[in-house]
């Protein structure tokens, strides 16, 4: 089993990167389902008082 901390170590390097292309990947998503899909989504994820 991978250690929690090697993995952190393995992944960091790379996250902004990670992150660059998960935000293209929802842009790309919202363009298909349509604008207001991708408002409706965001309303509901960042509702107030979530926890997770």
């Amino acid at each position: 089993m991978i250690d929690v901390i090697v993995l952190t170590k393995l992944i960091s390097p790379f996250l902004p990167y990670l992150l660059k292309l998960g935000d293209k990947a929802a842009e790309e998503a919202a363009k298909k389902l349509g604008a207001d899909s991708c408002e409706t989504a965001k309303a509901i994820f960042y509702l107030p008082n979530q926890r997770v």
